[in-house]
């Protein structure tokens, strides 16, 4: 009796991304943050989901966001807390 090999996956499995697709580019996302630095000073402490340039959800509770955003179909999120320092809103 021959047994059957299984990949298995470990962690949570992110929305629409496949294990076997490459990484895609968060380009448009990231300009897009860039672009709306002002929106965002209001925003300080909140997780917002994009999904390309288009803005999702806005939380300051991260299931709420994410669930907000999967509701209205999306399937690739970039899912971002918007920093204190708003001045430099892509540093890590």
């Amino acid at each position: 009796m021959a047994i059957a090999k299984r990949k298995v996956r470990t962690g949570r499995p992110r929305l629409g991304a496949s294990s076997d697709s490459p990484p895609e580019s968060r380009g448009p996302e990231l300009a897009w943050i860039e672009a709306h630095r002002k929106l965002l000073l209001g925003q300080v402490g909140q997780w917002i989901v994009l999904d390309g340039e288009e803005l999702l959800a806005v939380n300051p509770d991260l299931q709420v966001a994410v669930t907000e955003a999967a509701k209205k179909g999306a399937r690739n999120l970039f899912v971002y807390r918007v920093p204190k320092d708003i001045e430099d809103p892509i540093a890590v």
